[in-house]
């Protein structure tokens, strides 16, 4: 497939930028709406809503499971912290010739 026959990729807005705030709010506004009617299927009293909702247990399970995780990854992950005492810099001019490699026989 030739450059001219490729179907264009669609710009993101930079999410800095107010125009992408407004994208992020927007698909927030719409996940937020899709999820109000996947709780009113759940709220039925036949098979479709037992289903939905055991759905909706699982996923809410699943991410605070996933919740706990990131969160002790995060601790863990933590930089330790840095005495007061300024490092010493770095030296300059030539860098310490190294030994040449001998083949093993």
């Amino acid at each position: 497939m030739s450059n001219s026959d490729e179907i264009p990729a669609v710009p993101r807005p930079d999410p800095g930028s107010r125009r992408g705030r407004r994208w992020a709010t927007e698909a927030e506004r719409l996940a937020r709406s899709g999820l109000g009617a996947v709780k009113a299927h759940a709220r039925r009293d036949d098979r479709v809503g037992q289903v939905t909702h055991r759905a909706l247990d699982l996923v809410s399970g699943g991410l605070g499971v996933a919740g706990r995780a990131l969160s002790q990854l995060g601790e863990v992950t933590e930089p330790p912290a840095r005495g007061t005492t300024p490092r010493p810099p770095a030296p300059t001019g030539t860098t310490p010739k190294r030994a040449p490699r001998t083949r093993p026989d």
